[in-house]
């Protein structure tokens, strides 16, 4: 099987890191290209080589779609010439992008799109473009079931079209992986673990204190890892 995997960067937050386990778990057994936006600067192990566009965001309303269309070109010519079984496109960038070049190229029922957020933290003119966009591809996936009833509810979207697939989880049996598990075993039994960065705008952080606060002082204890 051939896999085309597109992604805006290669470095960074939870869909790189998924989109890089994935790649390296794929390109065991199937023939996998990675394409990203822009690769400047550290990379993620993807397990194949990163094909970049050099086509990094830009500023501004006219740079942006001007942008935009020769990302969609771009895919449009590497997917000719690669003839994908599978176009796997990481985060809304990759996807809005996708979804127009498999349009144009008569493949958009090889299309996977792949969603790591809350569609409701997105302003009206973002959900409206995805709304119309994440009709096109065979598929939607969404890292949780709530992302996949938001997806419903603030896209309008098919739920046939919606498929929960939780993250992958990655053991290694390092140093680092000893410390973090003695860790945990000094925590009590029964805590509840939020793990992720620390951004209320994008991981609804302040929601989950706001009703942590509200449980009874019998509540669990709260542990919360990251950076940010």
């Amino acid at each position: 099987m051939k896999i085309l995997v597109v992604i805006p960067l290669v470095y960074g937050g939870g869909a790189e890191q998924v989109a890089a386990v994935l790649s390296r778990e794929w390109a065991q057994a199937h023939r996998v290209r990675v394409l990203a936006f822009n690769a400047a600067g550290e990379q993620l192990d993807f397990g194949v080589s990163i094909e970049s566009l050099d086509l990094p965001a830009q500023a501004g309303l006219w740079a942006r779609l001007k942008t935009a269309w020769r990302r969609v070109a771009a895919v449009g010519r590497v997917a000719r010439e690669f003839q994908p079984d599978v176009v796997m496109a990481f985060m809304d960038e990759a996807g809005m992008v996708c979804a127009l070049a498999g349009l144009r190229g008569g493949w958009l029922s090889r299309l996977v799109v792949s969603v790591h957020h809350n569609p409701q933290w997105l302003g009206r003119g973002r959900r409206a473009l995805l709304a119309l966009f994440y009709r096109l591809p065979a598929a939607v996936v969404a890292v949780s079931q709530g992302v996949c009833d938001e997806l419903a509810a603030a896209l309008h979207l098919p739920a046939h079209r919606l498929i929960h697939i939780p993250n992958p989880l990655v053991l290694r049996d390092d140093a680092g992986l000893a410390e973090s598990r003695a860790v945990a075993e000094a925590l009590p039994a029964g805590f509840i673990l939020f793990v992720g960065r620390l951004d209320r705008h994008t991981k609804g952080l302040d929601v989950l204190l706001a009703a942590y606060a509200m449980l009874p002082l019998e509540r669990p204890p709260l542990v919360i890892v990251g950076d940010g």
